[in-house]
């Protein structure tokens, strides 16, 4: 979700402004243990992509099934909050704040934009 700037500056931005967008996609995970990440504002809400390998996932507690499938997902099927879920937002907010990106745990849905949005988690593997 966008955090107001009065709210940006209560959670140590300082001057009140959201970072600018940001692009790391070829971090390594192996090397340094940061993830690849795509930051990017909108009119309404930011975004921000981060690509972990299936180690790091599986080290915060999101296994292959809290991820999101491509044939589920064409098959209609609706995903349930879990506790997968819970622990993916934990990992991208604490994501987020290594990355110094702006999330209000206090805003909403933790910060997050409304479900099904809110968080979700891709295996492209599945599709080639």
């Amino acid at each position: 979700q966008k955090v107001p700037r009065k709210r940006l500056m209560e959670i140590g931005f300082k001057d009140g402004r959201e970072p600018t967008d940001m692009k790391r996609a070829h971090e390594s995970s192996k090397v340094n243990n940061k993830v690849g990440l795509n930051y990017y504002k909108a009119s309404y809400h930011n975004y921000v992509i981060f690509t972990p390998d299936k180690e790091m996932l599986e080290a915060a507690g999101v296994t292959n099934s809290g991820l999101y499938s491509f044939h589920a997902g064409r098959a209609g099927e609706k995903g349930q909050k879990t506790q997968e879920k819970e622990n993916l937002k934990q990992w991208i907010r604490a994501k987020c704040k290594e990355a110094g990106i702006p999330v209000d745990e206090a805003a909403e849905n933790g910060g997050f934009v409304p479900a099904p949005n809110d968080a979700m988690a891709f295996d492209f593997s599945e599709i080639w």
